[in-house]
């Protein structure tokens, strides 16, 4: 995990961002997540992939 993000006055609701350019969405507080990356949706979210650290699955970058 590079970075986990929670929605204000939303507990429940949490987007976690990976080194491997995942960008990954729980509705209920960690339970279950969903990839939501990889598909179109109506929410906009802007992310960077990779990380500072890489190793060898992992793009350069500054994670999210």
């Amino acid at each position: 995990m590079t970075d986990v993000e929670a929605v204000a006055g939303q507990p429940q609701i949490a987007y976690v961002g990976t080194g491997g350019g995942g960008l990954w969405k729980t509705v209920n507080g960690g339970t279950t997540w969903k990839l939501i990356f990889e598909r179109q949706n109506t929410n906009t979210i802007r992310l960077g992939t990779g990380e500072a650290n890489p190793r060898n699955s992992v793009s350069f970058g500054d994670g999210v």
